[in-house]
């Protein structure tokens, strides 16, 4: 029997009283987003709540996965995306800062939308207001050219010339991970993994990798942990 799950009564987020019942949720996701997809032709064949996040105090992030079956077609598509409930004013401010030449356009749909009734903006991945280097890590072929470009800098001995991605844990507003697997041009097959983080968290994230790669238990073999090449800046990516 799951356990229910309890809300502050005093909470600043009073939707989060429904979200918590998760079928509610994606039906009612389905209800609000559906007649923007509709317009272009694609049916919402289903949706699925993959992860809820709320600190008490603070703004509740959904991660849900939408199947859209596309005009003239029985194939399905998948589009992720990154739901966050604000306060009222909260929500305003981030439609606000929004700039329109760092968004991605999505599979389907729009970059963002604006669920008014529930303050709620709702981001298409890769589109992330706090990751500014996921475009980037989801774009295979931007990765295959960065890493071309200078091998040496990500711990490549040759450059590459194939690239397999996999996304593994995002974590919506804080992180989000990518595998590689390359091919270099020697012949040989290498795997890296790279982590898009917050602004305000990626330097610090890279400078304890650092610490604990250098500490005397990785050095003597005690302790194996994964050595990072570099932090890209302008992108956040350790």
């Amino acid at each position: 029997m799951a356990r229910p799950t309890q809300t502050p009564s005093n909470c600043k987020l009073p939707l989060l009283q429904q979200v918590v019942d998760r079928e509610r949720l994606a039906d009612e996701l389905v209800r609000r987003m559906e007649p923007t997809f509709a317009a272009g032709g694609n049916r919402v064949r289903g949706c699925r709540i993959e992860q809820l996040y709320y600190k008490p105090g603070g703004e509740c992030r959904i991660l849900f996965g939408m199947q859209f079956q596309p005009p003239d077609t029985d194939r399905t598509v998948r589009q992720l995306f990154y739901g966050c409930i604000h306060s009222e004013s909260a929500a305003t401010d981030s439609l606000e800062s929004i700039d329109p030449k760092r968004l991605v356009e999505p599979r389907l749909g729009r970059p963002v939308s604006h669920l008014a009734d529930w303050d709620m903006v709702v981001w298409a991945f890769p589109n992330d207001p706090q990751l500014r280097g996921l475009p980037m890590l989801a774009d295979k072929g931007r990765v295959l050219e960065r890493l071309r470009a200078a091998p040496e800098r990500y711990g490549l001995n040759d450059a590459p010339v194939a690239i397999e991605a996999e996304r593994t844990k995002y974590v919506p507003g804080r992180r989000c991970g990518y595998r590689f697997r390359l091919t270099l041009g020697n012949g040989s097959t290498q795997t890296i993994y790279a982590k898009s983080y917050a602004r305000s968290v990626a330097e610090r994230a890279y400078r304890s990798l650092n610490e604990v790669a250098n500490s005397r238990p990785a050095r003597d073999g005690e302790l194996i942990v994964p050595r990072p090449y570099c932090l890209d800046e302008d992108t956040d990516v350790v």
